[in-house]
């Protein structure tokens, strides 16, 4: 049981990492970066980079933005600019 609520206060919505950007990039930065948490939210799609590394992408409630995971690191991504 301990674990399970453990587990719940380290996860973090997709759609809830996204706002945390779209509100603030740097301070998202210093708040996320090099933390261990989970990320949950409903897969959209599995792609492949141009260095053909597999990565998923993560649905969230914003059109331009959206979570990817590419089994190492969590990247926030906007369609005009990369974030990592």
């Amino acid at each position: 049981m301990k674990q399970i609520e453990e587990r719940k206060r380290a996860t973090v919505k997709a759609s809830d990492l996204v706002g945390l950007y779209v509100q603030n990039e740097v301070n998202a930065d210093n708040q996320m970066k090099g933390k261990e948490f989970y990320v949950e939210g409903k897969i959209e799609g599995i792609g492949k980079d141009i260095m053909d590394n597999i990565y998923v992408t993560l649905e969230s409630r914003d059109v331009i933005r959206n979570v990817q995971w590419d089994g190492k690191r969590i990247t926030y991504q906007n369609s005009s600019a990369n974030h990592a």
